[in-house]
């Protein structure tokens, strides 16, 4: 985890800046991470949505300050469908 990003008109946190193995930045939905500490004191974020290699495919943003709602969409989006095809067990169907 590189940034926190808060939306200041509701006081919250909305997404995590993250580094992927390739070395570029990337937001994580807030609502797509947990968050738990560890025994040594810190914290632990996991994902369950992607697989690890699959962050790099992660949307971007034009703006490294600012996010837009096209944005925000297309994030999202691309997270949501990773819990449903993010691996060939989750593509088949359910009996």
């Amino acid at each position: 985890m590189v940034e926190v990003w808060v939306d200041r008109s509701e006081h919250m946190i909305r997404y995590l800046e993250v580094q992927t193995q390739g070395g570029r930045r990337v937001l994580l939905p807030m609502t797509f991470a947990r968050v738990r500490r560890d025994r040594v004191g810190g914290n632990r974020v996991t994902v369950d949505a992607l697989l690890a290699s699959q962050f790099e495919g992660v949307p971007g943003t034009r703006d490294s300050q600012s996010i837009t709602l096209l944005e925000e969409e297309k994030i999202t989006a691309y997270y949501g469908a990773g819990t449903l095809f993010a691996t060939p067990s989750r593509r088949e169907p359910l009996l």
